[in-house]
């Protein structure tokens, strides 16, 4: 902002109003009693001192540190699904508290008291594994045990398990409990570990490591704690802003969709039908092998054979048509819904600028309304086209004599000035000056919407919150 002073040098015989070279002057002077000049980039404060931080330490890296609880939480609950031990889930909790602790003490106070909390930790896990080594091993090895079985199932593979002491079969729900506790407190640990600049990556590859495992024992994980996993990873990513995980969001959901509808898994009708013929095939192979038995049946086994397989490759068909069906529908519900969701949110953030824009507009007070709505009008010469980036509100009238007119010049002009009177004086402002400034405003809004065009209009819309 500048302001325009006027010190006249008191001398003898000299007149104070006329400019010497003894007057010291700023820019433009207008002697009359009632004038001033103010020169003003925005409408934000000119001064600004120095903001000491008002947030709370715990408040910083929130976002961050909850999503990193989660993905532990996630991490170690898909294995216990996966092994049927979904009871154990909240023992395993406690990896969510050990987490928090660490990554909260460093957003509070950075330096020393992380590492002591962690290394109390630590110390206690090491205790409480030496004082129930067979409890805690034990309650260890049925989970793995459990999980083993359930690999086993899924793929013709025999795993080598843990042993299991004998306090563990006699006591099982206590020791899975102690192991899922102790388990859920080490990941926690082990994850709290990095500094916020690497705990994003660690929840990366937390969550990369759980697939790649799952992968490994050719397991499906549940798809609950697998959607849990995958939502705190891409939340860890938003630094703060939750909209911003809406097109991550929407990717995954698409990508999830493609996935399964080109690779829809393998269907379980030819999955019976080819156990079927392995079945019938290893008959006639006996037969084959054994020349001395009677083969009189095999034309009647082949008979059967092609009609259970015309009749599995019509049923695979058809189950085939509506699960291609149901997926589709299902894909395009969720994109539907994503869509759905990010646009109600951004037009829910959308809506909020509008009306800090308008903030002000509306003001019972004459003054504080006029101060709301020339900056108002600025704002939508922006949209315009009217470059008003680092300038003052005056030195946009030779812009707007060439792109505008010269009449409204003027007029801006006059508002300019209205605007600087009612913002920067104690001028009372009244009624008739309030609808001089709205006159001007909906005058400005109405011709820059009749100069343009239906994507101009969306553009003004959604980039300027107008």
């Amino acid at each position: 902002m500048k302001l325009q002073f006027k010190l006249p040098e008191t001398k003898k015989n000299r007149k104070a109003a006329e400019p010497d070279e003894g007057m010291i002057t700023f820019d433009l002077y207008d002697p009359s009693a009632d004038s001033f000049e103010v020169n003003v980039r925005n409408d934000e404060p000119i001064l600004k001192y120095p903001e000491e931080e008002t947030e709370a330490g715990w408040k910083k890296d929130l976002m961050l540190n909850l999503s990193g609880a989660a993905v532990v939480l996630a991490a170690v609950s898909v294995f216990l699904a996966a092994a049927y031990v979904s009871g154990m889930i909240p023992f395993a909790a406690s990896g969510v508290l050990v987490y928090l602790a660490i990554t909260m003490a460093e957003s509070m106070k950075p330096g020393k008291l992380r590492w002591i909390i962690a290394g109390v930790v630590l110390v206690i896990l090491i205790a409480t594994i030496a004082i129930w080594r067979t409890r805690i091993g034990g309650g260890i090895a049925l989970i793995s045990g459990y999980f083993y079985d359930m690999a086993e199932q899924s793929q013709a593979y025999i795993y080598d398990r843990f042993v299991v002491p004998e306090i563990a079969n006699t006591s099982p729900v206590m020791c899975t409990r102690l192991g899922a506790l102790w388990l859920g407190g080490l990941a926690g640990l082990i994850s709290a570990i990095p500094t916020a600049d690497y705990r994003r990556g660690m929840c990366a590859f937390t969550a990369a490591a759980v697939m790649i495992a799952f992968a490994y024992y050719g397991m499906i994980p549940s798809w609950i704690w697998t959607g849990v996993l995958i939502l705190a990873c891409i939340t860890a990513f938003t630094r703060g802003n939750l909209l911003s995980t809406l097109p991550l969001m929407l990717a995954v959901v698409i990508l999830f969709g493609a996935v399964v509808l080109i690779n829809p898994g393998e269907s379980i009708g030819i999955s019976r039908m080819d156990e079927n013929l392995r079945d019938r095939f290893a008959f006639r192979s006996a037969y084959i092998e054994n020349p001395e038995e009677d083969t009189s049946d095999l034309s009647e086994l082949q008979k059967q054979d092609q009609m259970e397989k015309e009749k599995a490759e019509k049923e695979a068909a058809e189950n085939t048509v509506i699960r291609r069906i149901f997926r589709a529908l299902s894909v395009t519900f969720l994109i539907i819904a994503a869509l759905g969701v990010a646009a109600f949110l951004y037009w829910r953030r959308l809506k909020k600028r509008i009306e800090d824009n308008k903030q002000g507009i509306d003001s019972a007070d004459p003054g504080a309304a006029i101060a709301a709505m020339f900056p108002y009008c600025v704002r939508w010469l922006e949209a315009y086209g009217i470059d008003i980036s680092g300038k003052p509100f005056a030195s946009l009238i030779p812009s707007l004599r060439e792109e505008m007119s010269r009449e409204y010049a003027y007029r801006y002009e006059d508002m300019y000035a209205l605007w600087q009177e009612a913002s920067y004086s104690d001028h009372k402002m009244t009624e008739k000056n309030r609808t001089e400034m709205s006159t001007f405003m909906n005058d400005t809004v109405e011709m820059i919407e009749q100069r343009s065009d239906f994507m101009a209009k969306v553009r003004t819309k959604l980039k300027y919150a107008l």
